[in-house]
């Protein structure tokens, strides 16, 4: 448990104001704007968490680092940085640092990555022994700078690598090799109830943009790629909003958009429903037909680009639209609903960026807090809510058209 903090940072106006924020969390808080301080302190008083600059006066970050694990190596060690220190980031990863965040970081981020980073020292990734783990974290350090420094550049990839100390082709053939493994990751989501949303606007395409590799040319065959895992990759069970939901649906005609491998579709039909879905992926449509006849229903799926595909206005009782956002589809999803029809949404939220594992997510791609509510704000809303439950953060909605 975190109870006290040792703030180091040369910048008084962050440092108090951090300060502030973690006294009002209930964290007994001592900080200064210099090393040789913050030695003195932490002899003094050993913190639970210490939260280091890499650049003060005195004694460098790195040095501090180094000192601390000799006095204590128990506490949790946080190292805050600008995107011009990535690689001194690393270097203090591999000195002993648990965790480095990049400037700005609020209290609630830095308690957040603290509070897991307190929970690997207690019990390391299965099976992984502790130079592994180190190897874990610079991987997902190393990303994350990244990602900072192209959003910073606006994507602009040589000056994202000129801000990184690095030269371009260096740059992408690190993108390649990170971006193409989240990405499959983020297809994946190794979790039923875990789904990422996926995002309008062509991810494939910007990994093209950005890395200069015409791997990811075609979107379709990423996701059949994804869906031709043994097995149901998100599994045949239906998701849980919807399940709970059910009592709200008129009977009729449902669209399933971004379908996947059908367990709602499926869910649906088995409920008595006439069901039409559709997916990019000509692997998960065959695969819902596949999981329609082993249930004993029939569903009428199709393969299509969302991009490119125009609902039929007034024809469906219900459309669901889960973990997948494409915003350019909401008025289709609203004109092609009969009156009284009911739209079934969930999704991610950018709160979802604050959870393990999800710092490879763009807010792009994300809803803002609010943002599905305000999209139906001319529908009847029979249900929402916004929650994050510590692995997911999700707006879940349920209205009718008027």
């Amino acid at each position: 448990m975190i109870q006290s903090a040792l703030i180091v940072d040369d910048d008084e106006i962050f440092r108090e104001a951090l300060s502030a924020s973690l006294e009002k969390r209930g964290l007994v808080v001592k900080r200064t704007g210099d090393g040789e301080g913050a030695l003195q302190l932490y002899r003094e008083h050993s913190q639970d968490l210490v939260i280091l600059d890499f650049r003060m006066p005195r004694l460098d970050g790195i040095s501090l680092l180094r000192q601390m694990h000799v006095v204590n190596p128990s506490a949790v060690f946080v190292l805050l940085t600008g995107f011009g220190t990535i690689p001194l980031a690393v270097e203090a990863m591999k000195e002993g640092a648990d965790s480095v965040l990049t400037k700005p970081a609020d209290a609630d981020a830095i308690l957040h990555e603290a509070r897991r980073a307190l929970e690997t020292k207690r019990r390391r990734l299965p099976g992984l022994q502790i130079s592994e783990q180190r190897s874990y974290d610079l991987g997902i350090l190393e990303r994350v700078g990244i990602e900072k420094a192209l959003e910073a550049t606006k994507g602009n990839v040589s000056r994202a690598a000129q801000l990184l100390g690095i030269d371009r082709r260096t740059l992408q053939r690190k993108m390649k090799r990170l971006f193409f493994w989240w990405f499959l990751v983020a297809a994946c989501a190794f979790s039923v109830n875990s789904v990422p949303a996926r995002a309008e606007g062509g991810g494939a395409q910007r990994l093209i943009e950005l890395t200069g590799d015409d791997e990811f040319r075609d979107e379709q065959s990423g996701w059949d790629k994804t869906y031709a895992r043994r097995g149901y990759v998100f599994g045949k069970d239906p998701a849980p909003f919807l399940v709970k939901q059910l009592a709200h649906l008129p009977k009729g005609l449902a669209l399933d958009i971004a379908m996947g491998e059908g367990r709602n579709a499926v869910f649906l039909a088995k409920k008595g429903f006439l069901v039409e879905g559709v997916d990019i992926s000509s692997v998960a449509v065959r695969k819902s037909q596949e999981l329609a006849a082993e249930s004993k229903v029939k569903i009428r799926a199709k393969v299509a680009d969302l991009r490119k595909y125009r609902i039929e206005p007034r024809r469906y009782d219900v459309i669901l639209n889960f973990y997948y956002l494409q915003r350019s589809l909401v008025p289709g999803i609203k004109e092609g609903l009969k009156k009284g029809g009911v739209v079934v949404f969930e999704t991610h939220t950018v709160e979802h960026l604050r959870n393990p594992g999800a710092a490879g997510w763009s807010r792009d791609f994300l809803l803002l807090p609010g943002e599905l509510r305000q999209m139906f704000r001319d529908f009847e809303i029979l249900h929402y809510a916004e929650t994050n439950d510590g692995r997911d953060a999700v707006a879940s909605l349920v209205a009718r058209k008027p």
